[in-house]
C-alpha cells in the first residue's frame, strides 16, 4: 500500500522543465530493463526467471519481483546487486523538457542557483514530545508505549528488530515520558506528507526545515505548544524552491543553506501519485542527497511500503505455520479452492521473502519502492555517501488508511483485513511508531543502520540484511497466503459490511457531450 499522501505533483511537459523519464521510456519498461540488466551482470539471478518479453513481465511483475528479490536477498552479492539496480535509475531520469534534457545527476552537479533566504519560526512550549497512541481503543502515552510494543509482539505486527528499535527510543524518554531532541536538525523533503513525523520532531525540540509545496500553516499555529523551530523558505522562493520535480537544484540549495556546513538529518517523505510521479520523486530525492555529500547529510530516512517483497524472519515464519494450522474452515476452503494462494512466501536457500506485492498498484509504483527506495537505501547504508559512512533509515511502515488509499477496493479490503490477522493502522499511529523507529536508526550508535556499523562484524550482505530487517508490517509478513489474494477476499468480506462500496467498483458511465 502507498504510505504517503500527495505532497508534490509537478511534472515536465512541453516547454516547462522538470524531472522526467527518458522520452519514450515508461516506468514499467525501465523496471523490466533494470532487472534484466542485473541478471546479465550477476549470473546467479538467472534462476529468478525474469521474462524477456515486456508484455509478459508487465502482466506478471508481482510474482517476478518476489522471485527476483528472493534470489538477490539470498546472494552474498546482494549489496552489489542493490547498487547496480539503484544505478539503473541514474541514466533513466533526466531534467529538462521532452525536447531537451540532461541526466538528473548532471543537472544537480552543474546547475547554479542562489541560496534561498530562510525564515525561522521559534516555538515557545515545554521541552519534549510526549508520544501518544490509541490502539484498539487503548491509549498509550510516554513510557506506557512499552506495553504497546508487547501487544505488537504478541500479535506479530512487527519484526523483533523493529520492536527493539522502538524500545531503544523509548528508553531515551525523560522522567515525564517526553523525548527531547534539542540540538537536532532535520531537513524534510515532503514535510507536509500525511505520514511525515514533522510535528513530533518540532514538538520534541528539533529544528526542522520545511520543504513542501504546501505551507506549514497548521504547524505554525501549534508552535506555541512546541519547543522546536520550523524553518521555511522566504516568500520569494517558497513557491518554486520546495518543488522537487520542478526545481531539484533549489531544493538542494535550501538544504545546504540550512545545513551551513554541519550535517543534518534528511528525511525523504515526498509522494505524489500517478503518471510515474512516485518513481520520479523517489529517485529525485535520492539524487539530491547524492549531490550534496556528507558535509551536508548526516543521515537519510524514508518509509518503505509493506507491499514490497520483504524478508520474513524466523518468528514470523513460525507465526505463519501457527496461523494456517488454526485457520477457520472457511479460510481452508478458500485455500483449497485456490482463492487464497498458498504459500504466501518463496524460499531460496536460507532466505524467505513474502509474496506481498499488490498488482493493482502497478509496476511503476513498485519500481519506485524497490529501485529508488529499497535498493538505494541498502547500497547507501553499506557503501556510504562518497566514501563516508552515514546512518540510513528505510523501515517498512504498516498498511495505513491514508488519503492515497481512497480506492473502493482498498476501503472494502480494510474492513475485511482483520479477519486475516492484518492490521490497518491509522495515520496518527504510523507517524508515532515509524517516527520512533526512525529515531533509533539515526541516533542509536548501536543500531544496524548506524553510520559505519557492521552487525556481528559480518559481511556487507549481513549489514544489508540487517538494514532491511526492521518492519512494522501489521501482520503482512506473518500471513500464510498471497497478499493480493487476501486483499480480494478481504474486500468481499468488507462489502458484506458496507455494501455501498460496490458502487465505487462499477464502471463509470460516459456522458455524451452536447453538440
Amino acid at each position: 500500500m502507498k504510505t504517503h499522501s500527495p505532497t508534490l505533483s509537478s511534472s515536465a511537459s512541453g516547454d516547462t522543465p522538470g524531472v522526467l523519464l527518458t522520452p519514450g521510456l515508461s516506468g514499467s519498461t525501465l523496471f523490466h530493463r533494470a532487472l534484466l540488466d542485473a541478471v546479465a551482470r550477476f549470473p546467479s539471478l538467472a534462476a529468478a526467471d525474469v521474462p524477456t518479453d515486456k508484455r509478459h513481465f508487465k502482466e506478471g511483475f508481482a510474482e517476478t519481483l518476489v522471485r527476483f528479490e528472493a534470489h538477490r536477498a539470498d546472494s552474498p552479492d546482494r549489496v552489489a546487486m542493490a547498487h547496480a539496480l539503484s544505478e539503473s535509475l541514474e541514466t533513466a531520469l533526466h531534467f529538462g523538457t521532452t525536447n531537451a534534457s540532461v541526466p538528473l545527476g548532471e543537472h544537480l552537479r552543474t546547475a547554479r542557483t542562489e541560496a534561498p533566504k530562510l525564515a525561522r519560526l521559534p516555538g515557545g512550549g515545554k521541552k519534549g514530545w510526549l508520544p501518544d497512541v490509541t490502539f484498539h481503543g487503548v491509549r498509550y502515552q510516554g513510557r506506557e508505549l512499552a506495553r504497546l510494543v508487547e501487544v505488537l509482539r504478541s500479535e506479530r505486527h512487527a519484526t523483533e528488530a523493529a520492536l527493539a528499535g522502538i524500545t531503544w527510543t523509548l528508553s531515551q524518554l525523560n522522567a515525564d515520558g517526553r523525548l527531547d531532541l534539542s540540538g537536532q536538525r532535520f531537513a524534510l523533503l515532503g514535510a507536509g506528507a500525511e505520514l511525515a513525523p514533522t510535528e513530533h520532531l518540532v514538538a520534541a525540540g528539533a529544528e526542522v526545515l520545511w520543504l513542501d509545496r504546501r505551507t506549514p500553516d497548521t504547524l505554525s499555529r501549534q508552535l506555541r505548544d512546541f519547543s522546536g523551530r520550523v524553518v521555511t523558505l522566504g516568500a520569494a522562493s517558497a513557491a518554486v524552491g520546495s518543488d522537487i520535480l520542478a526545481a531539484p537544484e533549489q531544493v538542494r540549495a535550501a538544504v545546504e543553506s540550512f545545513s551551513d556546513g554541519s550535517p543534518v538529518h534528511v528525511g525523504l517523505f515526498a509522494y505524489a501519485p500517478g503518471r510515474g510521479r512516485e518513481l520520479r520523486l523517489a529517485h529525485a530525492m535520492h539524487a539530491i542527497v547524492k549531490a550534496m555529500g556528507p558535509t551536508t547529510v548526516g543521515s537519510v530516512s524514508m518509509f518503505v511500503s509493506p507491499t514490497t517483497p520483504g524478508e520474513v524472519p524466523e518468528a514470523e515464519q513460525a507465526e505463519i505455520v501457527r496461523r494456517r494450522k488454526v485457520a477457520a474452515l472457511w479460510k481452508k476452503a478458500l485455500e483449497k479452492a485456490r482463492v487464497l494462494g498458498f504459500p504466501g512466501q518463496i524460499t531460496v536457500g536460507s532466505t524467505t521473502v513474502s509474496k506481498s506485492v499488490v498488482g493493482l498498484q502497478g509496476a511503476t509504483y513498485q519500481a519506485a519502492q524497490y529501485l529508488a527506495k529499497m535498493m538505494a537505501a541498502e547500497a547507501l547504508a553499506v557503501d556510504g555517501l562518497h566514501g563516508h559512512p552515514i546512518a540510513v533509515s528505510a523501515n517498512v511502515a504498516g498498511i495505513t488508511a491514508t488519503k492515497s488509499l481512497e480506492h473502493p477496493l482498498f476501503a472494502a479490503a480494510f474492513l475485511g483485513a482483520p479477519r486475516f490477522g492484518i492490521e490497518i493502522f491509522e495515520p496518527a499511529t504510523t507517524r508515532v511508531l515509524s517516527g520512533l523507529l526512525m529515531l533509533n536508526d539515526i541516533l542509536n550508535p548501536a543500531a544496524p543502520n548506524a553510520a559505519g556499523s557492521s552487525p556481528g562484524r559480518g559481511t556487507p550482505a549481513d549489514k544489508g540484511r540487517a538494514v532491511a530487517s526492521q518492519a512494522i508490517h501489521g501482520g503482512v509478513r506473518a500471513l500464510p497466503w498471497v497478499l493480493d489474494d487476501t486483499i480480494r477476499a478481504g474486500a468481499v468480506l468488507g462489502l458484506g459490511k458496507k455494501p455501498k462500496l460496490v458502487l465505487g467498483l462499477l464502471p463509470k458511465k460516459k456522458t455524451k457531450k452536447k453538440a
